[in-house]
């Protein structure tokens, strides 16, 4: 029995003195009738709190004390009791354990390593961001002539049988110490035990993957640590070692990983079909097992799971498979980061290796993105630049990553030019959206004098576009190289007689074949092309027949906001032309020209004020508009007219 003093101090001591021979430290073990480490830590805390109550007793019958002293013997052991609790719970019991280093911050260990300080008082071996094996961090040591060691944290392999220790390791050419990795089992920091052979420098330009079983005696056992210890015994004071990536593995009752995943059909695919994705399933435990799980399939691009289905199966030995099948139904355009995963339903040890990841790439159907305008000559006193309009013409958004666009898309060799248009991100052009491809950022400017707001154009900047004035093929090309709309466009097919320079080549209609020269003609717009937005020219059928239709009519000009101007609507049957308005009186004199020689679409709409060429208002009466329409050799081949009747009100 504890001798118990009067005196507060010497019963603290006392107190303190019996914790202290019941707690292990460094050098200490419990060896208690060969029991290990938690069973021996746990009769500590059972003796701790039966001394407590035998001190109780003591005080209260010897009178020796007062309450503040027996409080504080109280507290001490109590103190003594929870070291011991602290030691059971503080190992590690959950595998595969991973450790990479980056949760520290450099120069600092993670929680529970520590390192010998032969070397430096601060610790010889650090975390360092300098040359990891798998960023951010490794941990680093210098110095092949000094011993050093780095510990790991306490273990438990209670009921596991322990498999394998694996690490990666790197040194510079001048780092030639052996190397051993130890173990020690109960915190006993004077029984480590080899169980690797000395390891040599094996390469100084990268890291070499140690794999090292972890011995029979360790299996069942608490409070397992590990050491790498350096020898010592080699040369260069400047030499570095590292370590990176350690990984402790245990083998499992229960575990299936994902090894693979393939899909069919194998070759290109087309969107909005059918994807078949088989995914092999391997047993990882060690005896046999019947397991249920579910296998999903979740595309990282669209952010949903995309399809899963449940499965059951008996593995009749470890380390067998079993393929399983779930479908992607009707895959949108585009690629696909795709996670294949498995979700098991009970006890599943290692859910590390259930996930597999690959990319999914569907063609973009042809002419579903056309090319549908070409600035290839700009005007540099107008500020433009060059550029090629794209129009998603499909009910479909069209994903640009991986797309490009080259002057010679059946070429095999590298003679072609080649520019990528969103090679590392997606980039969706919605349906019924437009897409800009041009050499400068410039084209905003203009962009935002024609193109609508609310829904903007996806523009891309390339300053190395370069389009021939001459005239070039410009194909655009999918991820897979599969050509969706090409156009060999020549300067001939702009309006005859027309300045070419600062005015971009239009499609009419791009329902149209692209390499149709009578579906391309001169921009009509003053701003010399409409990049993002609806061509000037665009066409969705020609009139069946040529028409003129005037309205109001009559009108009155006379500035009461009513009935003022009067419309000139026109229709034609072609759109590679240019129009004269012009309006007469009945005695045939010119009395205002509307438009002269000015190049127009099949369809427009002039206004009229009522006003003659000098600016006077002309007097009411009956006025004819004629209208000419010039084809591409400047002759007129058409004409229209009827009768405007200028009016004032009653």
């Amino acid at each position: 029995m504890l001798r118990v003093s009067c005196e507060s101090e010497r019963v603290c001591v006392y107190v303190w003195l019996l914790s202290l021979s019941m707690i292990p430290t460094n050098g200490q073990t419990f060896n208690m009738s060969g029991m290990d480490s938690s069973r021996g830590l746990l009769l500590c805390g059972l003796r701790l709190i039966l001394q407590i109550l035998l001190l109780s007793v003591h005080i209260r019958e010897r009178s020796v004390c007062d309450t503040m002293t027996m409080r504080r013997g109280m507290c001490v052991l109590l103190g003594g009791c929870a070291i011991c609790v602290s030691t059971l719970t503080s190992q590690i019991r959950t595998f595969p354990y991973h450790e990479s280093f980056d949760s520290a911050r450099a120069p600092l260990l993670p929680a529970g390593w520590s390192t010998t300080k032969a070397k430096a008082s601060s610790g010889d071996f650090s975390t360092t961001s300098s040359t990891a094996y798998s960023a951010p961090n490794a941990v680093l040591a210098t110095d092949a002539r000094i011993p050093q060691a780095l510990v790991s944290p306490l273990f438990s392999f209670r009921s596991r049988t322990a498999q394998t220790l694996e690490f990666f390791e790197r040194r510079s050419s001048s780092f030639t110490s052996g190397l051993v990795v130890e173990y020690a089992i109960g915190n006993d920091s004077l029984a480590w035990r080899r169980f690797s052979d000395t390891l040599l420098l094996a390469s100084s330009s990268a890291y070499v993957r140690r794999v090292l079983a972890l011995p029979d005696s360790i299996n069942d056992r608490d409070s397992v640590r590990f050491r790498w210890r350096t020898l010592g015994n080699g040369t260069g004071a400047t030499g570095t070692l590292r370590f990176d990536d350690i990984t402790l593995t245990v083998a499992r009752a229960r575990d299936l990983s994902l090894d693979s995943m393939v899909k069919l059909p194998s070759g290109p695919l087309l969107p909005n079909t059918d994807i078949a994705c088989i995914l092999n399933v391997r047993n990882r435990a060690s005896t046999p097992c019947t397991c249920t799980w579910t296998a999903e399939l979740y595309d990282s691009t669209l952010g949903r799971v995309a399809a899963s289905a449940a499965f059951t199966h008996a593995f009749a030995a470890s380390g067998d498979s079993c393929p399983c099948t779930i479908v992607y139904p009707s895959v949108a355009p585009g690629t696909h980061v795709l996670s294949g995963r498995i979700i098991v339903g009970e006890g599943d040890e290692d859910t590390t290796n259930n996930t597999v990841r690959f990319v999914l790439t569907t063609s973009i159907r042809e002419r579903s993105l056309v090319i549908n305008e070409i600035m290839y000559e700009p005007s540099s006193t107008a500020g433009q630049c060059e550029y090629i309009e794209f129009y998603n013409r499909s009910t479909e958004n069209c994903d640009l990553f991986g797309c490009f666009i080259t002057d010679d898309p059946h070429a095999t060799n590298t003679d072609r030019t080649v520019i990528g248009l969103s090679p590392r991100a997606h980039r969706m052009i919605p349906a019924g959206s437009y897409g800009v491809i041009a050499a400068d950022s410039s084209i905003g400017a203009m962009i935002s004098r024609v193109a609508s707001v609310t829904d903007p154009p996806i523009l891309f900047v390339v300053s190395s576009l370069g389009l021939n004035n001459t005239g070039d093929t410009i194909a655009l090309c999918d991820h897979t190289g599969t050509v969706i709309d090409e156009v060999a466009y020549a300067p001939s097919w702009h309006r005859a007689r027309t300045a070419t320079a600062g005015r971009s080549l239009e499609r009419i209609n791009p329902e149209l074949p692209a390499q149709d020269a009578r579906n391309w003609s001169t921009c009509v717009n003053r701003e010399g092309g409409t990049p993002g937005s609806k061509n000037s020219i665009f066409t969705l059928s020609l009139p069946r027949d040529a028409s003129l239709v005037l309205s109001p009519n009559p009108f009155s000009p006379d500035g009461d906001g009513r009935d003022d101007f009067l419309g000139i609507s026109y229709a034609l049957q072609s759109t590679s032309l240019s129009i004269r308005v012009r309006i007469y009186d009945l005695a045939g004199r010119l009395v205002r020209t509307l438009a002269n020689n000015e190049p127009s679409a099949s369809t427009g709409t002039f206004f009229w004020n009522g006003m003659d060429d000098a600016g006077r208002r002309v007097r009411l009466g009956i006025y004819i508009v004629y209208l000419e329409a010039l084809n591409l050799e400047g002759t007129v081949y058409r004409t229209l007219k009827d009768a405007a009747v200028v009016a004032a009100p009653l």
